[in-house]
């Protein structure tokens, strides 16, 4: 998460700073005891430069294949992020990939992604609070999505979800 990302981000971050978060001293951290988990957002004070001068100039040199995302991407203006990100409504950087020949076989998760937008913004998905706003997806939800997207990584042969990735999935679900 960085400031100046986009107004909504914005916004969100600055109710959380409101709320106790440690903004604009170059490290941000929040808990959240609903979720037992904290957020940690490093880059928070990064210009969009200072990401794609990490991506394309020390990234890689740590072995992450970032060296050639000025060329996927078409140059610094875009925004990327999660592919699987459901708070944007349509992923603009994996539509313009897609269209690229190199890139096209991606289409499935381009599809994927769209699908799961649509999943998630389904009442009938959801688990209800007491209050009668939305909770997580459902678990047979849960299901078929997975199942989906074992699919689909079969189809574009690449691991999007490694087997012991899936296998603590499972053992999750079982504990609830």
């Amino acid at each position: 998460m960085r400031f100046g990302e986009s107004s909504s981000r914005d916004n969100r971050l600055n109710q959380s700073c409101s709320r106790g978060g440690e903004c604009g001293q170059g490290l941000w951290y929040q808990e959240s005891s609903r979720l037992k988990a904290g957020y940690l957002a490093p880059i928070i004070n990064w210009p969009v430069c200072d990401v794609w001068d990490y991506l394309i100039g020390f990234a890689s040199f740590l072995g992450y294949p970032t060296r050639d995302l000025e060329t996927v991407y078409n140059g610094h203006d875009t925004r990327f992020g999660c592919w699987t990100c459901t708070v944007v409504k349509q992923d603009k950087a994996m539509a313009r990939t897609i269209e690229q020949d190199e890139w096209a076989h991606l289409h499935p998760l381009y599809h994927f992604r769209n699908h799961l937008w649509d999943s998630t913004r389904d009442i009938k998905t959801r688990l209800l609070r007491k209050d009668g706003t939305k909770s997580k997806l459902k678990k047979p939800v849960r299901r078929k999505l997975l199942n989906e997207l074992l699919a689909i990584q079969e189809e574009v042969g690449m691991t999007i979800i490694s087997k012991p990735e899936i296998k603590y999935i499972y053992k999750l679900w079982e504990n609830n």
